[in-house]
C-alpha cells in the first residue's frame, strides 16, 4: 500500500484503521501448490525443498473439501508472475490496473472496487498471488485462507493446521537422499509411496 497512492488513499479513506487490514492480511494463511510435479533435479529451486518430499492430491477432491467444510468454492488461484509483483499499474492515480490482455487493458477506481465487497475480495487474491516473475517454473496455484475463513484470529499464531482428507492423498514422492526411516514411517502409515523422477 505503501508503494501505491491510490490503494492507500483509497484504503485510509475507506477503512477507520487502514494498519488493522494490513495485520488482518498477514494472519491470512496460504498453501502453495505446483501444478506440475517437479522432478528430483528441479526440487533444489523450491525454498527449502532439496531432498524433500512431494505429495500429490486429487485436486477434485481437495476442492470439495474446502467447498464443504470452509465454505471457499474455487480454492485454487493460480499464481500471477510479474517483473513487479507488488506494483498495481495506475493510469490516472486514483485507479489500477485490473485485467489486462494483448488487446486491452481494463482499469478500476479504487473506491469503486473497496465499495463492491466483491471486488475487494478479488483485489485482496491479487495482492495475494502476485509473485516475481523469476518463480514462473513452479507453475503455481494457492489456496488462501483469510477474514472469515482463517481457523484462529490470535495475533501470536504464527500458522495453522488445516485438516484435509486422506483420500485426497493420491501419492508421495521421495527424493532419493530422503533418509529410510521418513520413507518407512510413511510406508507404514500406508501412505503410497513413489520415487521421485530424476
Amino acid at each position: 500500500m505503501q508503494e501505491n497512492e491510490a490503494i492507500l488513499d483509497a484504503f485510509t479513506r475507506l477503512f477507520e484503521d487502514y494498519q488493522d487490514i494490513a495485520a488482518k492480511s498477514a494472519r491470512a494463511g496460504i498453501c502453495c501448490f505446483t501444478r506440475k510435479i517437479p522432478t528430483q533435479y528441479a526440487l533444489r529451486f523450491y525454498p527449502g525443498a532439496r531432498d524433500g518430499l512431494v505429495v500429490e492430491y486429487d485436486k477434485t477432491l481437495l476442492e470439495e473439501h474446502f467447498a464443504r467444510k470452509i465454505g471457499l468454492g474455487d480454492c485454487f488461484k493460480r499464481v500471477d508472475y510479474r517483473k513487479n509483483p507488488t506494483l498495481f499499474e495506475s493510469a490516472a492515480g486514483v485507479d489500477m490496473l485490473w485485467e489486462e490482455s494483448r488487446n486491452l487493458n481494463v482499469y478500476k477506481g479504487m473506491m469503486g472496487i473497496l465499495s463492491n465487497a466483491k471486488l475487494t475480495d478479488e483485489l485482496f487474491v491479487k495482492m495475494f498471488t502476485r509473485i516475481i516473475k523469476k518463480y514462473s517454473y513452479q507453475k503455481e496455484s494457492r489456496i488462501i485462507l483469510a477474514g472469515r475463513n482463517i481457523p484462529d484470529d490470535s495475533a501470536d499464531i504464527l500458522g495453522y493446521a488445516v485438516k484435509i482428507p486422506r483420500e485426497a492423498i493420491v501419492g508421495i514422492r521421495v527424493h532419493r537422499n530422503c533418509k529410510k526411516e521418513i520413507k518407512e514411517k510413511l510406508l507404514t502409515l500406508g501412505y503410497p509411496v513413489k520415487d521421485m523422477v530424476k
